[in-house]
C-alpha cells in the first residue's frame, strides 16, 4: 500500500515552501493538494497538471485528477529519479488562461540502492530488472501518451495564447495610437482652456492685455457705468424734481404776476381813457377825459363861452386865471400860470392827432405828454435845443400811483 500525503498551497506565492518527503524511485504515491485563495477554498476550473524541473534539467509534467476542490497527484519515476530538492507547481489551465499555485518542494532522498547496481552470481536480479523494465515501458508509454496530450492541449493553449497576444498587441497598439491622440486633444484642449480663461477674464474685467479697448469693454466697466448711471438717474430725479417743484411755484407766480400785470394794465387803462368797466365813473374820471375837458375849455373860452363846468363847455380858470383854447386846440397861459411845477412866461398847447399832448412854454422848453399802451402816463421835458432833460413816468398799481422823475 503506497503513502499518501496532503499539502495546502495558496494561488498567491509567499511564505515557507512545504515539503513532501519521499525515495529516490517512489512512484504510485498521493499527494493530495487542497488549493486556496488567500483564506478561501478554490476550485479548479480547468485541466490540473503538476511540473516541474530535474536535476539534469529536463521536465515533468503531468495531469492531476482532481478530487472535489482539491488536486490528487500520482508520483512517478521521473518526479523521484533524481535525489534532492525539486520545487514543484499545481497549474489550474482554462482556454489559455494558467493560473498557478505557490510552488512546494519534493524532498527526495538518495537511494541506498540504485537502479543501475549490478547484483552478483543470480539470475534473480536480472528477471526482475526485466520485469520492471517492462513496468517502466508501460509506465513510460503512458507517461507519453500524457505527455503527447499535454503537448496538443498546450500547442492549442499556445495557438491561443499567440492569437491572444496578436490581438492584444493590436489593442496596445491602438491604445498607444489613442493615447498619442489623447495626448494631442489634450495638448490642444489645454490650450483652448488656457485662451478661453483668458477671453473669459478679459470680458469679465480686462487687464489682460489681449484685446484693444478691453479696460472699457468688460462686465465691470459695465456694471461701475450702470451703477454710476444708475446713482446720476436718481440724482437727476431729485433734482428734476426739485426743479419741477420750481418750475411750478414758478409758473404760479407768472400767473399771479400776469393776473397783477393784466390787472394793473386794465387799471392803468381806466385811469387813462376809461371803458374797463373796473372803477366806478372811469369815463369821466381819466386822462383822456380830462383832456378833452380842458380842449373844450379852450374852445369854450376863445368863443367867449363861461367858464366850463361838468355839464357846460366854457373857459378853465385855475388860480382865478383864464385859460383860452382856439379853434385850433392852442391853449394861451398866462406868463404867471404855474405849470409842472414851473413857472413860465406864457404856454400854448397842442393836442396831437396820435392822443399825445405837446405844450411849448415861453422860453423855448417843450413838454410832450404820452399816454402809453400799458397804461402809464409819460411827461417828457426838452430844452429849447432839443435835449431830453427829465422823464416823468406816472405807473398806476392798483390803488396806488406812482411817479418816478429822472
Amino acid at each position: 500500500m503506497a503513502a499518501t500525503y496532503e499539502i495546502d498551497l495558496n494561488l498567491k506565492p509567499g511564505g515557507i515552501p512545504q515539503r513532501v518527503h519521499l525515495n529516490q524511485y517512489d512512484k504510485g504515491q498521493q499527494i493530495t493538494v487542497n488549493l486556496y485563495n488567500d483564506n478561501t477554498i478554490y476550485t479548479p476550473v480547468g485541466t490540473v497538471w503538476v511540473s516541474g524541473t530535474k536535476k539534469d534539467n529536463t521536465g515533468f509534467q503531468y495531469q492531476c485528477e482532481l478530487s472535489g476542490s482539491s488536486a490528487v497527484i500520482t508520483v512517478t519515476d521521473q518526479m523521484t529519479c533524481y535525489p534532492g530538492d525539486t520545487e514543484v507547481e499545481v497549474t489550474d489551465v482554462k482556454e489559455g488562461v494558467k493560473q498557478g499555485s505557490a510552488n512546494f518542494i519534493l524532498s527526495v532522498e538518495n537511494a541506498a540502492f540504485h537502479d543501475d547496481t549490478v547484483i552478483s552470481e543470480t539470475d534473480i536480479p536480472a528477471i526482475q530488472k526485466v520485469a520492471e523494465n517492462i513496468d517502466k515501458v508501460e509506465s513510460w508509454k503512458d507517461e507519453t501518451k500524457l505527455s503527447a496530450d499535454a503537448a496538443k492541449e498546450s500547442q492549442s493553449a499556445a495557438e491561443t495564447a499567440k492569437t491572444e497576444a496578436q490581438s492584444a498587441q493590436a489593442v496596445a497598439e491602438k491604445a498607444r495610437d489613442d493615447t498619442s491622440q489623447i495626448k494631442a486633444d489634450a495638448s490642444t484642449l489645454k490650450d483652448q482652456a488656457a485662451a478661453s480663461a483668458a477671453l473669459s477674464q478679459t470680458k469679465a474685467k480686462g487687464s489682460t492685455g489681449t484685446r484693444n479697448g478691453e479696460d472699457t469693454d468688460n462686465a465691470l466697466f459695465y456694471k461701475n457705468s450702470a451703477e454710476t448711471a444708475r446713482i446720476g438717474a436718481e440724482t437727476a430725479q431729485t433734482e428734476t424734481g426739485s426743479i419741477k417743484s420750481d418750475v411750478e411755484k414758478l409758473k404760479s407766480d407768472v400767473e399771479e404776476l400776469k393776473t397783477a400785470a393784466a390787472s394793473s394794465a386794465t387799471l392803468s387803462e381806466s385811469y387813462a381813457k376809461g371803458s374797463t368797466g373796473t372803477r366806478d365813473g372811469e369815463d369821466t374820471d381819466n386822462a383822456k377825459a380830462y383832456a378833452a375837458a380842458a380842449k373844450a375849455s379852450a374852445e369854450a373860452a376863445s368863443s367867449g363861452m363861461k367858464v366850463a363846468t361838468s355839464t357846460t363847455a366854457g373857459a378853465v380858470q385855475p388860480d382865478n386865471k383864464t385859460i383860452v383854447v382856439n379853434d385850433k386846440g392852442v391853449i394861451s397861459v398866462p406868463s404867471d400860470v404855474v405849470d409842472l411845477g414851473r413857472t413860465t412866461q406864457g404856454k400854448t398847447t397842442v393836442f396831437n392827432a396820435d392822443g399825445s399832448i405837446t405844450e411849448t412854454l415861453a422860453d423855448g422848453l417843450k413838454k410832450v405828454t404820452t399816454f402809453d399802451s400799458d397804461g402809464k402816463i409819460t411827461a417828457r421835458l426838452y430844452g429849447s435845443d432839443g435835449t431830453l432833460k427829465e422823464t416823468t413816468t406816472t405807473t398806476f398799481n392798483g390803488d396806488t400811483i406812482t411817479e418816478e422823475v429822472k
